[in-house]
């Protein structure tokens, strides 16, 4: 057992103080520009400039974006990126010389303008000259007048003249060189100093010079020429500081070696792939940027790194998944899936493996083995399982010893890590209170244990009470209580010997309990399933319950851990730490290295908070949940207005001072402001907020770096954004812009006033006007009146003659003559011995008269109806003449003649004069015809006889003048005067035609 102990000791010892730093890799599938980096550059307001063979970069935030002056020139193939005192940007390129840059201008520099080759390798800045080391020399920019000074330096016929970088020393600069030795460069030559060769790069600290060649790292004096001190490290190409320690990167050319370095006094050491958590040794650059400590690294073919140098969390993954952990006397226990680890300080001074518990457990398993039964309400155990498959459950620490669940049972410890006791009981949470072991089972009831020892306990069925907690999930206690949390029946506690459920009594509702913790004597936390956590705060007769911090402020899904310390809410979710204060609320994830997927346990100790995670142990330093200085600077790059982007440069210098308005038209309110914010040092760790003014609510902004403000209303607006930094804790306001959208004219003052008198012209014309208009209306008023009595007047008159001409048509019906021969018909057939035709006869006759009093009162009948009355009339015209007069009646163009109105007895007159004058003895076969015509604008009836004609009037019998003729053309003419065709009478010896045109509308 000590062999095996020995070897776990020196397994994880070998990487125990290997703990790993917060590090994030970023390649082209995170939008970086090319996965080699050859340069790298923190700028004076917090940007990072990358340099490639694909061009020129920035990162702001999480984003990266390719420089447009880069893109302009086609600048690529960066070897070294530096600025210079007024912020302006030096590039070199191997191949394309060098480039400056400023917010205003550019201009590139090549051999064509005096550079001395245009493969430049390194750039350094000393007082008012530019250095640029090339493949061929150094050329010298003056930052002044820009012009190109070329030193002079002794050429040699088998090998060029390749400068590799500078370095100054006691106000003088320096260049290395890869086969010429060191050289002091000056305006006009470059005086060799040094004959060590292969020179890669040169870095300075305060106290001494560095220089990385192909076979070691020199410390080395230029002074003296001499070599104080060497490394055996190939292959360095860059080097830089970082808070105490000397950082350098190396590569190898010809073989697969280096990474990142890291020297302190005299010891040099490889911290590549542990501590930086990086597999790959092509490390090509690096800067550290000191004002959020973090370290950049380009590499070869592998992209960017960024790593948190002095990290706040420290994760150990050479213990695989770790259950829980805690502290007993100044040292740290860890209970993994390799065991049992103790360690003091970074040491690891004890182990007890699986292998360890295991033969443990099968020595000791038969003296209480046949208590644990199912019979007896156990969670059985497997006393089969393998030493590989122990899982731990729960450690907990009573007057010194240390009791760990398992699977197998729970083993009873000495502090040293010596196992003392085993006893074959199967749970998942346990405790002890007031010197007594009380267990759950998983599947409810609860034993607390007078004599563990000897395994005498007093079990509590689930059955028994509703009271008896059942499927605990967490369990915390105080001097005088024991709170258990189920996953399914709510809050229980055990007080004074008996057991109270919470959610039975109806003091406390929330059935799904994820854990519970005791804040203080009167007070106790509850976190649901739904990640509400609630305040239970107890007073002699009741708990009052509040919500003490919603689901909606707690960032995860799940709550694997919580706990109060020194005055703070630590919760652990899926996502991360949530940390809530009084006043303060912070937030840590994978963004700070607090990379794991789930949480087993947690424990405080010294100010030091350890997490258990499957991933392995954190520990996190709890001064990372301190206020902290904000330094961020957002700065307005870009601007639309309807679309419209304004130029960069004016959009620089307007937004500069943000007091100053930016006056737009009404039209011009549909805006985008974009916006970096500079020296971010965790992107994800800041929520946006904006109101446009100081009286108006925040609003959540959902796109990082962007402004929306869509149809402002004319007014003043000054626009505000709130950064809330969830990893400071802190948050600050920024005026960003001050914007005036004018009102259209038609809302100016002088357009209002202009409006109202306009307004008061028009009523007062409108009034006049209307005043005028009375008046006119009387007048016409009073004309109407006088009008319409003229016109009443003459309806009298016309009425009183249509009248009369009503009155002559039936006279004309109803003549002494017609009535005459009517009856003396009559009294012929009855003298004759007819009597029932006579009746017969004497009933039509009374009908028509009945019918032509009642037609001859109408003003308007249909054609059909008179056409109707005809047909009677001839048929008692037969009656009266005794002769067959056949009457036929055509309508030859289907015209619909019950909708066509016409005069009463207006075509009888005509009818009447055929049968009395056309028709002498001659005429052996009577006929009168009517024809019935549908003409464009009117109606045409034909009335047509085959008599004697007009002309032969000598063979009339009893002939009289034509009755009714006058009087129908009068009737036309009154009653139809928009129809100007006469009547057209046409005769001849076979016969007479009447051409009657009515209008198809009676007036």
């Amino acid at each position: 057992m000590r062999i095996v102990s020995l070897l776990f000791v020196l397994l994880v010892c070998i990487h125990l103080n290997a703990q790993e730093r917060a590090t994030r890799s970023f390649t082209t599938k995170n939008g970086l520009l090319s996965n080699d980096v050859s340069a790298l550059h923190v700028d004076t307001k917090g940007r990072l400039w990358i340099g490639s063979k694909a061009g020129l970069a920035v990162q702001i935030s999480n984003e990266f974006r390719q420089d447009s002056i880069s893109i302009r020139y086609k600048f690529n193939n960066i070897t070294s990126i530096t600025e210079d005192a007024d912020t302006n940007l030096w590039i070199a390129s191997y191949g394309q010389g060098v480039l400056y840059r400023n917010k205003k201008e550019s201009k590139l520099f090549t051999i064509s303008n005096g550079l001395v080759s245009n493969r430049a390798r390194k750039i350094k800045i000393f007082k008012d000259c530019v250095y640029v080391a090339t493949n061929n020399g150094v050329s010298i920019i003056s930052l002044l007048d820009k012009t190109i000074k070329n030193p002079k330096f002794k050429k040699s016929a088998d090998y060029p003249f390749e400068v590799t970088d500078f370095f100054e020393y006691q106000d003088k600069v320096y260049a290395t060189t890869i086969n010429n030795g060191v050289y002091e460069v000056t305006i006009s030559e470059l005086v060799q100093v040094s004959d060590v060769k292969r020179i890669l790069s040169a870095f300075k600290t305060q106290d001494a010079l560095y220089l990385g060649t192909e076979e070691k790292l020199l410390q080395f004096d230029v002074l003296k020429d001499s070599v104080l001190g060497s490394y055996l490290i190939p292959y360095v190409w860059e080097g830089t500081i970082a808070r105490d320690e000397i950082l350098s990167v190396s590569s190898g050319l010809y073989s697969n070696e280096g990474g990142l370095y890291s020297l302190k006094g005299n010891e040099n050491k490889l911290v590549v792939s542990k501590e930086v958590q990086i597999s790959f040794n092509d490390l090509s650059s690096l800067v550290y940027d000191d004002d959020r400590d973090l370290l950049y690294l380009g590499t070869k073919s592998n992209g960017l790194l960024q790593v948190e140098w002095n990290s706040k969390i420290k994760k150990y993954r050479n213990f695989g998944k770790v259950y829980t952990s805690f502290v007993l006397h100044g040292k740290n226990f860890i209970v993994s899936e390799k065991g049992l680890s103790i360690l003091k300080g970074e040491e690891l001074i004890t182990s007890v493996p699986l292998e360890t518990f295991k033969k443990f457990q099968v020595k000791k398993q038969s003296l209480f083995k046949d208590i644990p039964t199912r019979s007896n309400h156990f969670y059985e155990i497997e006393y089969t399982t393998e030493a590989s498959k122990i899982v731990f459950y729960k450690a907990v620490v009573e007057k010194n010893k240390i009791w760990l669940a398992s699977n197998v049972g729970i083993f009873k410890m000495e502090s040293e890590g010596e196992l003392e006791s085993y006893f074959p009981i199967h749970t998942y949470q346990f405790t002890f209170f007031q010197g007594k072991l009380i267990e759950t089972n998983p599947y409810g009831g609860v034993r607390i244990y007078d004599d563990i020892e000897r395994m005498k306990y007093r079990y509590f069925s689930e059955t028994s009470s509703v009271d008896i907690p059942r499927d605990v999930v967490s369990i915390d206690q105080d001097a005088e209580s024991v709170y258990f949390a189920s996953a399914l029946d709510g809050l229980y506690q055990y007080k004074n010997g008996n057991f109270k459920s919470f959610l039975s009594s109806g003091d406390f509702n929330e059935a799904k309990l994820q854990k519970v913790v005791i804040a203080n004597s009167s007070t106790v936390l509850v976190a649901t399933d739904f990640n509400d956590i609630y305040r239970l705060t107890f007073s002699e007769s009741k708990a009052n319950v509040d919500l003490a911090i919603p689901h909606k402020k707690i960032k995860g899904t799940s709550i694997d851990f919580f706990k109060i310390y020194e005055g703070k809410l630590y919760v652990a979710t899926n996502w991360g730490v949530n940390v809530f204060g009084e006043q303060e609320y912070y937030f840590i994830n994978q963004e700070q290295g607090l990379d794991y997927s789930v949480i087993h346990d947690g424990s405080f100790h010294s100010n030091e908070l350890y997490l258990s995670a499957l991933e392995g142990f954190f520990k996190i330093d709890l001064s990372i949940f301190e206020k902290k200085e904000m330094k961020l600077k957002p700065f307005v790059y870009g601007f639309k207005v309807n679309t419209i982007p304004w130029e960069t440069e004016e959009v620089l210098k307007v937004f500069s001072k943000p007091t100053l308005p930016i006056e737009l038209s009404y039209s011009e309110n549909n805006l985008q402001l974009y916006f970096d914010v500079l020296r971010v040092k965790y992107p994800n760790k800041l929520e946006y907020y904006y109101r446009l003014k100081s009286d108006e609510a925040w609003i959540n902004l959902p796109e990082t770096g962007r402004l929306d403000l869509q149809y402002l209303q004319p007014g003043n607006y000054s626009v505000e954004l709130k950064i809330v930094d969830l990893y400071a804790s802190q948050n600050n306001t920024y005026l960003m812009a001050t914007l005036i959208v004018k009102p259209p004219f038609y809302m100016s003052i002088p357009f209002i006033i202009g409006m109202v008198i306009m307004l008061f012209f028009i009523i007062f014309t409108i009034f006049k006007r209307r005043i005028h208009l009375l008046k006119i209306r009387q007048q016409r008023d009073r004309e109407f009146e006088q009008l319409k009595m003229k016109e009443e007047r003459k309806q009298l008159i016309f009425d009183r003659r249509y009248a009369e001409m009503r009155l002559q048509a039936l006279q004309s019906q109803m003549d002494s003559h017609f009535i005459f021969n009517i009856l003396t018909s009559l009294q012929y057939h009855i003298m004759g011995d007819h009597k029932k035709e006579a009746l017969n006869h004497l009933d039509r006759f009374a009908k028509f008269i009945r019918f032509t009093l009642e037609f001859s009162s109408k003003k308007a009948v249909s054609l059909q109806e008179e056409l109707t009355y005809l047909e009677r009339y001839v048929a008692i015209e037969k009656l009266r003449s005794d002769r067959d007069i056949l009457f036929i009646i055509e309508n030859k163009d289907e015209i619909c003649l019950d909708f066509t109105s016409i005069t009463p007895m207006l075509l009888q007159p005509f009818v009447e004069n055929s049968i009395l004058y056309a028709f002498p003895p001659r005429i052996t076969q009577p006929k009168i015809q009517i024809q019935i015509y549908q003409l464009s604008d009117c109606i045409e009836v034909v009335i047509r006889d085959n008599g004697v004609g007009i002309d032969n009037t000598k063979e009339r019998v009893n002939w009289h003048k034509p009755k009714g003729i006058d009087l129908v053309k009068e009737r036309i003419s009154i009653i139809q005067n928009n129809l100007n065709r006469e009547i057209e009478v046409n005769s001849s010896n076979v016969g007479t035609s009447v051409h009657i045109y009515l209008s198809t509308t009676i007036s």
